[in-house]
């Protein structure tokens, strides 16, 4: 740890830069930073937490020490995601604790006006606001991840509000401001069996009365650089967290202690946002084409949960899919046969759906003429085939598995 006359004793904002091998990033999240916060009305830090990396992390942060207030940590071994982040909010000295991803920037004439007003009221502990998707390739605005009109807060130990305002706004508390006392008093942890925005949130109201503001100050990047290959965890835990989601909202309606009437309100509210959720889950999964057969049962769960208007498609159309995907991709089904073919007519949708997931694996006889002298594959009809007994001996012999579209999709009910 080295420090400059740069760095004020107890300065009034700390930006906390969790990273791990992402030089790159770091390098152009600095640069943003040293001039964007050239005006910022109030003294500031940028904590730097390195989590091991392995590439030139440590040289960016040697190139910046003479030009930033930086302050600076390196892990000996990586921590972890979240235990990363909570290492660089208890090494800050600020009075204010201001998150900041290595790969995102933020907006600082807002954020100020965050400052303000936490300086002008000190019951509130913790300011979360709405973030901004920018493609910064194409410079082009995504909008904001969630959205509300007006600033709603919420006075401190009253859990109902905070789960009524959550579910109404579909906030999801993942970007604020912290009181640096708020944050030593509540020091919150982060667990597998429930959301760590909804729970951190949660206990920070204990301690305080909690912001949310409707103006955002976070701007989220989805591309950074053209080449841009980064993995970006929120995207990677909306895929997986629905349940989660669930652990962290039900957390805050247990601390709520309403009555059941109430309570069962909530808990259906509860259900149409995991709802939506999981047709989220969908979608990020069928953009990258995924495991069709996981995605249509999660598609089945937000089926039941009402949500099916919210699917990418009807659920007909992810039946289809999984079908497809199960007959290239079943293990029991292909063991030792590495080729399948489709025999007959196909529509468009199917054959290039199948040259998707299987590659070179997939071959199309729309003739069917020589299926006695096929071997070791899977064969994929639509409708059922004329084939003699003798046939269709042989081609059990030659390990040849015949599959109907009807009996395949009959898995798959929508």
């Amino acid at each position: 740890m080295s420090e400059t006359d740069r760095l004020p004793a107890t300065p009034t904002v700390s930006f906390c830069v969790p990273t791990y091998n992402r030089a790159r990033y770091l390098r152009s999240l600095l640069t943003i930073l040293g001039n964007g916060l050239a005006q910022f009305r109030f003294t500031y830090e940028i904590v730097v937490t390195d989590n091991a990396s392995t590439d030139d992390t440590p040289a960016v942060l040697a190139e910046f020490a003479a030009r930033l207030p930086l302050r600076t940590l390196r892990h000996p071994t990586n921590l972890g995601v979240y235990p990363n982040l909570l290492s660089s909010y208890t090494h800050a000295r600020g009075v204010y604790l201001v998150y900041v991803a290595d790969d995102d920037m933020i907006l600082p004439l807002a954020l100020e006006a965050v400052i303000t007003a936490m300086e002008q009221y000190p019951s509130i502990g913790v300011v979360y606001a709405p973030w901004l998707l920018h493609d910064l390739v194409a410079d082009t605005s995504l909008g904001a991840f969630y959205h509300q009109t007006d600033d709603v807060l919420v006075p401190q130990r009253d859990h109902a509000a905070l789960l009524d305002h959550i579910l109404a706004a579909k906030a999801f508390p993942e970007i604020g401001v912290l009181r640096a006392s708020v944050w030593r008093e509540c020091a919150p942890r982060t667990y597998t069996t429930a959301y760590w925005a909804f729970t951190h949130a949660a206990e920070y109201l204990r301690a305080a009365d909690v912001l949310f503001a409707a103006t955002p100050y976070y701007v989220s990047i989805s591309r950074y650089f053209a080449d841009d290959t980064r993995a970006q965890i929120g995207a990677q835990e909306a895929e997986v967290a629905w349940d989660t989601y669930r652990g962290g909202l039900e957390s805050i309606l247990a601390r709520a202690k309403v009555a059941d009437a109430r309570r069962h309100g909530f808990l259906r509210r509860i259900d149409d946002m995991i709802g939506e959720r999981l047709a989220v889950a969908v979608r990020l999964r069928s953009l990258r084409n995924a495991d069709s057969v996981e995605c249509y049962l999660l598609a089945l769960r937000a089926t039941a949960l009402g949500a099916a208007a919210l699917l990418p498609l009807p659920l007909i159309s992810l039946a289809v899919r999984a079908m497809l995907w199960f007959l290239v991709n079943d293990a029991e089904l292909n063991r030792g046969r590495p080729r399948v073919l489709c025999v007959g007519a196909f529509p468009a949708g199917y054959v290039e759906f199948l040259q998707q997931i299987g590659g070179g694996r997939v071959t199309f006889d729309g003739s069917a003429t020589d299926l006695a002298g096929a071997h070791d594959c899977v064969m994929f009809f639509r409708a059922p085939p004329v084939i003699d007994d003798a046939v269709r001996r042989s081609l059990g012999e030659a390990n040849v598995a015949l599959v109907l579209e009807p009996d395949l999709l009959a898995r798959f009910p929508a």
